[in-house]
């Protein structure tokens, strides 16, 4: 069963999503700003595979 969705709900649910892009980017900012104001020398990056 295919539900279409109106415009106003793509467009709220895109601002929703949007949003929480947005506060996702903006802590890794933040992060990586405290670790390099802390003055460590080491930074360790972990790859990890999802499957």
């Amino acid at each position: 069963m295919v539900v279409k969705l109106g415009v106003k709900h793509a467009k709220r649910e895109s601002k929703i999503h949007q949003k929480i892009a947005r506060s996702r980017k903006d802590f890794q900012y933040k992060t990586a700003h405290k670790l390099t104001r802390t003055g460590k020398k080491v930074v360790s990056i972990q790859l990890l595979a999802v499957s």
